[in-house]
């Protein structure tokens, strides 16, 4: 939330003093001048103390035990689809990242409508983020990745279409569904689903396969751009994020309906587990 906050207005800011000034060398100063503070400020943060357990083969241990989740998260269909998914998803968001501003610039827009651009995107972020708990216990996770996938194909799809670089801002609207609703949807995903013990790793996937999708979006979104430009790249990746829709509602309904075994499955089977080894015990 803070995060968005602070990206809301220094974009701005940046935008404007590098249009200003003419130079854009000024971002790399006040980066730098920002990053100094921000660690002198750390420095002198108090600091808690951490308990540690100490073992002789803790690394081999904690590696045994890091596999290990994977192998278990895995082993679920459902996880399957939902890495997948938050791939596909990343990227899309990739594309945008780095091509945006290419095509703003290319529309004739300058450095203060980059800036202006992100301090939309960031603006709504800021109350799906400071909602989320409501929106996603009024809808549920799966229809927020839903609309988060079609404000994806609507934002890509209206990018395609814009000839006036100010016209780009009603899109960026949507990044508060396409960003802010997905991320919490899919940190909900991994806290609702994820046993206790194997939390840590399936959150640790969830941002993995996010930025996976951001690397590979920017690289095969260079390689469409050099072939058939910035429109038909917006319009190809508009598809490509209508396909990983449609096979995503396949599965759910598939779900919903008995055809696929989902995560409460897995769960049950795990309490059962647990039932019977306490039985034992007993014994």
């Amino acid at each position: 939330l803070f995060g968005a906050i602070s990206w809301a207005i220094s974009s701005l800011i940046l935008g404007y003093v590098s249009e200003t000034v003419g130079n854009f060398n000024w971002n790399f100063y006040l980066y730098t001048g920002i990053s100094l503070a921000t660690c002198i400020v750390v420095l002198i943060l108090p600091t808690a103390a951490i308990e540690t357990q100490e073992s002789v083969d803790d690394s081999s241990k904690d590696a045994g035990e890091f596999w290990g989740n994977v192998k278990y998260l895995f082993s679920n269909i459902e996880f399957w689809m939902f890495y997948m998914i938050v791939f596909m998803i990343g990227c899309a968001y990739g594309l945008v990242a780095i091509f945006l501003f290419i095509y703003i610039n290319e529309l004739g827009g300058g450095q203060f409508i980059m800036g202006l651009s992100l301090t939309v995107t960031c603006t709504t972020e800021i109350p799906v983020f400071y909602y989320a708990k409501n929106i996603l216990k009024e809808l549920g996770i799966e229809k927020v990745i839903v609309l988060s996938m079609i404000a994806y194909i609507v934002r890509l799809t209206y990018y395609s279409f814009v000839t006036n670089p100010w016209y780009i801002l009603p899109a960026e609207m949507l990044h508060g569904l396409t960003f802010a609703a997905m991320y919490a949807a899919g940190t909900n995903f991994t806290s609702k689903y994820a046993p206790d013990d194997v939390k840590a790793t399936a959150q640790s996937l969830f941002i993995t396969f996010y930025r996976l999708g951001q690397g590979t979006g920017a690289l095969v979104g260079g390689v469409v751009y050099s072939y058939v430009g910035s429109r038909m790249m917006f319009r190809w990746y508009a598809l490509w994020v209508l396909v990983s829709l449609v096979v995503y509602c396949v599965f759910c309904i598939c779900k919903a309906t008995g055809k696929i075994k989902g995560i409460s499955n897995m769960l049950n089977k795990d309490v059962e587990l647990l039932h019977v080894e306490e039985v034992e015990n007993v014994l």
